[in-house]
């Protein structure tokens, strides 16, 4: 215990016998304590030279001692994440804290005093009840996460007014309870210059709550960084977001130096001139439900002066997000042919936008990589911008089921991943060009679609391929077996195609997973199974989706050895499984799955031989079912599997 001694920092994660004498021993000399324990209960002295105390997570911590207070020179104190109910007045005596940390707690009492704290300078806390009283005499303050506004006089929105040392960011919630700009300028924001983010939140009143006057008084400084505003019930935003300082024309913005910004579930009717915010590289809308346009006045403002000059509007954007925005109609492209849009845009995501109709996306965009549209049901256009995107990266569609034709995507050769999905007016998906880079492509539902350009087959790095669910598609593109990267292929629910070329399969000796079927019922047999033997030592599981005329399994299934997952699905003309399918020896899953017409299984001795089978599952099969039940004829064939499972659906 002597080397105890000299111990400055101590960590304890469990308890122990010998716990209490090592900490007396260790106790006068000891600078930081991290306990996960309750170890008051086995102090014999105090800690006098402590200057870091930590109990975060010490779920048995349940009560701290009023000799807290005596630790004069603490400087640290968390107890974050414990069952600890109430701080004793005596801690209010700790002048020389500086950190206090109080996450996670519920049900914790503060002692009336902590105003005397007044060397702090970090208070950690994230529920309103934990917000100490007074909290404007702390004027050492520098981090504030977040401030709660109440109709008491503690905590009025005016005890933040003379922490002008606070760093970082601060959130400011329950605006509803600040009554007019007097009282937001009591804040005073404008003077905190060394806060980077700011988040200012309402909650939603009957009451009316002056908003208006009340955003105009929460100006901040210029040197903010990042901007949220949520829940704001105001019509418009306030002068200071929409007009050059001190009434300059040049374009110089009190948020000039802001890189963030977030509007959220506002119920403004119009947007500020935000593309003149020159440094601003994220943008997010959401669920401004009042916004029915983003024109000229969003981009750079009404100004006609400036419509001869080259505008740079959203100069420096990088990632910009359109979500919720249920009357939004029209977003149309400046109305001068001198501006310059998006230059630097990387990201656009535009989401339950319905009543949008395009997107005005333009030759400018050059640094676009990722595009991504869902649920704009009434989107018919997207610029032609997108043809020189040559950057793009991803391009993801879903659910626009009035865009019935996108650029040509020509020349993408950093095209990584492809999605267009439920877009039913689409007829011809246009890919051109090489497209080296593409990964992944997947393209479902999209009732119209007929074609799809050659320029998939140049994917030469496409590792997974999905052709779902388009009734007008005749044939597969040209190519498909030079795509050797290949690890998962899908082709199913096509019912008008007709052929798949017979060596689509020769040069695919990665592919692991194939679902193929529910093609043309004109069809007597599967397409493209002609080159299926060069699956044989990769392909690992098959899914076979059939259609009324096939009355037996494709014969070439027999030399797929290697595979180990079988589902057969919607064979509806055949009555029996072949006995080859004892040559699929590596079989360890078989799924049957609505063949109403299928009675019988493969003979006993063919079903023993699968000695690798354990799951053997049946759903939906009117006929094969009840015959596989432990009374049927089939049972013995199967009864030896370990797992079976039988689900009828009326």
């Amino acid at each position: 215990m002597d080397e105890a001694s000299h111990v400055l920092h101590l960590r304890i994660g469990c308890d122990g016998e010998s716990l209490a004498t090592m900490l007396t021993t260790v106790a006068p000399k000891l600078h930081s304590l991290f306990s996960e324990i309750d170890l008051f209960k086995k102090l014999s002295r105090t800690f006098t030279s402590l200057r870091v105390l930590k109990f975060s997570g010490a779920n048995y911590t349940l009560k701290l001692p009023s000799s807290l207070g005596e630790l004069k020179h603490l400087r640290y104190f968390d107890i974050s994440e414990t069952f600890i109910r109430a701080l004793p007045e005596s801690i209010t005596r700790l002048y020389n804290l500086q950190t206090l940390r109080l996450f996670g707690l519920w049900g914790l009492t503060l002692p009336d005093g902590l105003r005397n704290l007044i060397s702090l300078k970090h208070l950690y806390f994230d529920r309103q009840e934990l917000q100490p009283a007074n909290i404007g005499n702390l004027n050492h303050l520098q981090i504030l996460p977040m401030f709660f506004v109440s109709s008491e006089r503690v905590h009025r929105i005016e005890e933040l007014g003379c922490l002008d040392e606070l760093h970082g960011e601060l959130a400011i919630c329950n605006l509803q309870h600040v009554t007019d700009k007097q009282e937001a300028n009591a804040a005073n924001l404008h003077r905190k210059e060394k806060l980077c983010k700011m988040i200012l939140v309402w909650r939603w009143t009957l009451r009316d709550c002056n908003s208006e006057q009340v955003m105009e008084g929460l100006r901040p400084h210029s040197n903010l960084q990042s901007l949220i505003v949520s829940d704001y019930p105001g019509k418009s935003f306030p002068s200071w977001m929409l007009r050059p300082v001190h009434g300059s024309s040049t374009g110089v913005f009190l948020l000039n130096n802001l890189m963030e910004l977030e509007l959220i579930n506002c119920k403004c009717t119009s947007l500020p001139p935000l593309g003149q915010l020159q440094n601003l590289q994220f943008l997010k809308l959401k669920n401004l439900v009042k916004v029915e346009c983003m024109g000229n006045g969003f981009h750079y403002g009404e100004s006609s002066d400036a419509m001869n000059d080259v505008i740079k509007v959203f100069p420096a954007l990088k990632i910009f997000n359109l979500q919720g925005m249920q009357s939004l109609k029209e977003w149309t492209e400046m109305a001068t042919t001198n501006a310059i849009m998006f230059p630097c845009l990387e990201e656009l995501g535009i989401f339950e936008c319905p009543l949008l109709k395009s997107v005005p996306l333009t030759g400018q965009c050059s640094s676009l990589e990722k595009l991504h549209i869902s649920m704009c049901t009434q989107l018919s256009m997207i610029g032609d911008g997108l043809s020189t995107s040559t950057c793009l990266k991803e391009l993801f569609l879903y659910q626009c089921p009035d865009l019935s034709s996108i650029p040509v995507l020509e020349g993408f050769s950093s095209l990584r991943y492809l999605s267009v999905e439920s877009c039913s007016t689409l007829e011809v998906l246009p890919i051109a060009g090489r497209c080296s880079s593409l990964e992944k492509f997947w393209i479902s539902e999209c009732k119209t679609l007929s074609m799809i350009g050659d320029g998939l087959s140049t994917a030469a790095c496409l590792d997974e391929l999905t052709i779902f669910d388009l009734p007008h598609l005749i044939s597969v593109p040209e190519g498909l077996g030079r795509l050797h990267s290949l690890y998962y292929l899908t082709i199913m629910r096509c019912p008008r195609l007709r052929s798949i070329p017979d060596d689509s399969f020769s040069s695919l000796n990665r592919l692991q997973k194939l679902t193929i079927g529910g093609f043309s019922e004109e069809l007597q047999e599967f397409p493209g199974l002609g080159s299926i033997q060069h699956l044989s030592a990769s392909l690992r599981v098959l899914h076979l989706i059939g259609w009324k005329k096939l009355k037996s399994l494709p014969h070439q299934l027999q030399l797929l050895t290697a595979l180990e997952e079988l589902t057969i699905e919607e064979f509806q003309g055949m009555k029996a499984l072949p006995e080859w399918l004892g040559t699929l020896s590596s079989l360890n899953l078989m799924q049957i799955i609505s063949c109403n017409t299928l009675m019988y299984l493969p003979s006993v001795d063919v079903m023993r031989s699968l000695s690798n089978l354990e799951r053997f599952y049946i759903t939906k099969c009117l006929l094969l079912e009840p015959r596989c039940a432990e009374s049927g004829p089939e049972w013995s064939k199967i009864s030896h599997i370990p797992e079976i499972i039988t689900t009828r659906f009326v």
